[in-house]
């Protein structure tokens, strides 16, 4: 069966992965279990709950994160607040750091025109075997026909095997290239860039973020034949950000690979409805969800998702409850051999009852419309996730909210203190003697020239009389707490590891005032974000990456693409070279362009100079000639010439003619 939407090589490469997924299906077809209560719907169930417990605990600092960010207080300290009384006000210390960090990481990893990866050949790329059987053939015969003596055969073998070395690298070089260029192609149409700029959100946000994918999934697309639209289905690689919120580790798991987990994924009735018939799908359990046959005894969820979804300004979302929102469980973990028989009553593919099998399983209530083993050849779940600062032996580790929670609440109570004390010292406190004031007299207000009546009797104190009205200015703190707050809002720099500097704070003091000194504070506090970019590179690109040339190199018929290959991770090195190696670039190619060092390096050199620092500009057409296009006009050049000459030495042959009137002239 072709793949609907999809022709030409790309078309060849999903349906080998169809066939291998077909393969997989038929030997799990029975997997799915029955409908009401069956043993797989058990499994799920008791699994999810142990999950949703686990989760209870982080769910509350999740929350606590995204409030912080969010500049909110908690509904506790909220009330302890409006209990006191006074300034409700919320410094937006955290807000300002994780925006400052986005930023920063934004800039890195996600510069226009620019990758934060890239695939080279292995050091030593493996030898083609009949390619080191032809070398022994040619030797021997050389040898047999006596081009050079047997003790020498060593050495000329030696000779063809560099050359066949530099030969295969140079053809490596080129098959990663092109391998580049594909991958490169389906992360920018499998949606990328969009779900790794919501990463990067969740990763200066809370403990944890989450990448998913790649994944084939149909996406519609618009096709014009004979300028009429037409809708079909295109199945491709997509990549997806998972929210921390939906993700639910099973008890004591430390990263994707470990134990199990469930992505709670929020949809809809039409989502489920274009899941019917496709390849791996229950299509009966499908309908049964779509049509309603069972509403209650559903799954439970977390009973932090409402305050989550207030904080992120949504409606909460209900399970199947007839408005036509769902919720599925998708679950990624191990299971016997011996139960996936007992739940698909087959041993067929299970060769060994005892062996842990790699699942993926999809849960809508009490239905199961997806059960398959995990078509990974080493049972790798699609699933990548790193932190800002990793805690070992946890898959949850610390963010930017978690470092900095306790000075963002000294630093929220040193300014409601400071707002409180600006509005009681703002103006003298009034105290009056009702006694002494006239009948009817007024108190409510205050006014300069105001006059006041009071009852008869001397004004005078002498007697034991008070004043009828004094006045008390209460003491102005504010310096005192301005220095408070300043101090633990600098506090804050080290704890983040993210000082004001980068965000473009010009009040800085000390080495800070100099462009150099400037630049040694910037390359110090980039030793906090280099580790942090380190993570995102090893625990998430480099997975993604390796995962998409693992899928190529599986099902894409292009044997062009396919070579020995690895893939390497620049996001840091690029952090740390990129603008320094840039400026000498800049300063190398400014000294040599003077004729003495063109005459060492040539066009070629040259023009190699030019193209590094050409990198990045994002011109439209490649401005600086490649090498071939050096050399064809060289060729041009060197014919020009030459035909020059000729046209030289054929002038100076010839008997001049206009020198021939004269010399007549002369004669006569």
């Amino acid at each position: 069966m072709s793949t609907p939407g999809v022709t030409g090589s790309v078309g060849k490469q999903l349906q080998a992965f169809d066939k291998v997924q077909r393969d997989i299906d038929k030997e799990f077809d029975k997997l799915q279990g029955d409908p009401f209560g069956g043993n797989l719907t058990s499994f799920l169930k008791q699994k999810w709950e142990k999950a949703r417990v686990a989760k209870e605990e982080i769910g509350d600092v999740l929350n606590d994160n995204l409030r912080q960010r969010n500049s909110e207080y908690g509904a506790t300290t909220s009330s302890e607040i409006d209990r006191v009384g006074g300034s409700k006000d919320f410094m937006p210390l955290t807000s300002e750091k994780c925006r400052a960090l986005l930023a920063w990481l934004t800039d890195v990893l996600m510069t226009t025109g620019q990758k934060t990866w890239s695939l080279r050949p292995t050091t030593m790329p493996d030898l083609p075997e009949a390619a080191i059987g032809q070398i022994v053939q040619t030797v021997m015969y050389e040898v047999m026909e006596g081009y050079y003596p047997q003790d020498d055969a060593k050495e000329w073998g030696g000779r063809y095997a560099e050359k066949l070395q530099e030969d295969t690298k140079n053809e490596a070089r080129e098959k990663a290239r092109r391998m580049e260029l594909v991958i490169t192609d389906q992360m920018e149409e499998g949606d990328w860039t969009e779900e790794f700029a919501k990463f990067l959100d969740d990763f200066v946000t809370y403990p944890t973020a989450i990448m998913a994918g790649p994944f084939l999934r149909p996406h519609k697309s618009l096709k014009w034949v004979d300028n009429q639209p037409i809708v079909e289905k295109v199945i491709r690689l997509t990549f997806e950000r998972v929210s921390p919120h939906d993700f639910f580790p099973g008890p004591s798991m430390s990263h994707c690979q470990h134990n199990y987990f469930f992505h709670s994924v929020p949809s809809d009735m039409g989502y489920l409805q274009e899941l019917r018939g496709v390849e791996g799908f229950n299509t009966p359990m499908i309908n049964a969800v779509l049509q309603g046959r069972q509403k209650t005894g559903g799954v439970g969820m977390d009973g932090n998702q409402k305050e989550r979804e207030n904080l992120e300004d949504r409606g909460q979302q209900q399970g199947a409850d007839g408005d036509g929102q769902i919720r599925i469980l998708k679950y990624f973990g191990q299971a016997r051999g011996e139960d996936i028989v007992k739940w698909g009553k087959s041993s067929k593919g299970i060769a060994d009852p005892n062996k842990l099998y790699e699942v993926e399983a999809w849960l809508v209530d009490d239905f199961v419309i997806r059960a398959v083993l995990n078509p990974d050849p080493l049972g790798r779940r699609p699933y990548s996730a790193t932190s800002y600062e990793k805690k070992p032996g946890s898959f949850w580790g610390f963010s930017v909210p978690d470092r900095i929670s306790n000075i963002q609440g000294i630093v929220n109570a040193t300014c409601r203190s400071l707002m409180n004390n600006l509005a009681i010292s703002a103006g003298p406190q009034i105290m009056v003697d009702k006694e002494q004031l006239a009948e009817g007299q007024e108190i409510n207000y205050h006014q300069a020239f105001r006059v006041w009546m009071l009852r008869g009797g001397p004004l005078s104190s002498s007697a034991g009389r008070r004043q009828p009205i004094e006045f008390y200015q209460p003491a102005n703190n504010a310096n005192s707490l301005m220095g408070v707050f300043q101090y633990f809002k600098e506090q804050a720099d080290d704890a983040s590891g993210i000082p004001r500097y980068v965000q473009g704070n010009s009040e800085i003091g000390g080495a800070g005032q100099t462009a150099s000194g400037l630049s040694m504070l910037l390359g110090a506090s980039a030793r906090g974000v280099k580790l942090a970019i380190h993570n995102i590179d090893q625990d998430v690109i480099q997975e993604m990456v390796m995962r998409c040339f693992e899928f190529n190199m599986l099902h894409n018929p292009d044997q062009q693409i396919k070579g020995d290959i690895m893939i390497v991770p620049i996001g840091a090195l690029e952090l740390i070279n990129r603008d320094n190696l840039q400026v000498r670039r800049q300063e190398f190619a400014d000294r040599t362009a003077n004729p003495v060092d063109f005459e060492i390096m040539g066009k070629k050199g040259r023009a190699h100079i030019l193209r590094s620092l050409s990198q990045g500009l994002e011109f439209t057409t490649d401005v600086i000639p490649d090498e071939q296009e050096l050399l064809e006009q060289e060729l041009i050049a060197q014919q020009q010439m030459m035909m020059a000459q000729v046209d030289e030495s054929q002038q100076e042959g010839a008997p001049s003619q206009a020198n021939t009137p004269q010399q007549a002239q002369g004669v006569i």
